[in-house]
């Protein structure tokens, strides 16, 4: 069977959907948007051709529909820093061009019944504004914390530092860090039909698969994973 290729597009509205997109597919968002697939294929690669449209993708990928139009506002400027990263981040601002993400340890943060926000950072590191706005989109929510153990080898190792976006935890396919049975993992979820399976980069570790209806008291997705600072 031929790999499916990546979706592409040359159309920069079409560029910040997919950006914003992560390890969702248009599928869910056509979904999520309730604009049917064409009309959303149209809107990726020739912009959306209707206010409302743009407004349902913009709502649906929860970013603001200046920002999906009309790309990020001028680096620098604070009205355009508080548009971007929204009120979410507005107590952690503490420079025009950067914000203080907090470190958490995910050893503290396993215990039942505790979230990671429950605890008190070990650190914060300073990220850029611009890349915020790049990479993750409009009013993110985001933390960091260590990976321990090698379930996720060799794409993870133990000491790899997560990046994770907490507003991101609706459901859906990609890389989260979930809390099951009360303890924090880093899982790679993958979803068919009510089947919730939570995947192991390393073989030596089984797929743990659940029902999304009677494990939703058991488990909960804490968010999404961004990127990972490795450590070499």
């Amino acid at each position: 069977m031929a790999r499916r290729q990546p979706l592409q597009t040359e159309n920069p509205v079409g560029k910040r959907i997919l950006r914003a997109l992560g390890g969702r597919d248009l599928v869910w968002l056509s979904r999520e948007a309730d604009i049917p697939p064409q009309t959303l294929s149209d809107a990726v690669h020739k912009g959306p051709a209707r206010t409302d449209t743009a407004a349902k993708i913009a709502k649906a990928l929860g970013m603001s529909l200046d920002h999906l139009v009309n790309g990020e506002p001028p680096v620098g400027s604070v009205d355009a820093i508080f548009d971007v990263i929204g009120p979410g981040l507005n107590r952690a601002l503490r420079a025009p061009k950067a914000i203080d993400v907090p470190i958490y340890d995910i050893e503290v943060a396993a215990g039942a019944g505790r979230s990671v926000h429950d605890e008190t950072p070990i650190g914060h590191w300073p990220l850029p504004v611009s890349w915020i706005a790049e990479h993750v989109g409009s009013d993110p929510d985001l933390f960091i914390v260590t990976v321990v153990g090698d379930s996720q080898e060799p794409e993870l190792s133990t000491g790899d530092q997560l990046i994770v976006d907490h507003n991101q935890r609706r459901l859906s396919p990609g890389m989260h860090v979930v809390r099951h049975d009360g303890y924090l993992q880093v899982k790679r979820v993958q979803l068919e039909g009510r089947k919730v399976m939570l995947l192991s980069a390393n073989p030596a570790y089984a797929t743990t698969v659940l029902d999304r209806e009677a494990d939703q008291d058991s488990f909960e997705v804490m968010g999404r994973v961004i990127a990972a600072i490795k450590v070499m």
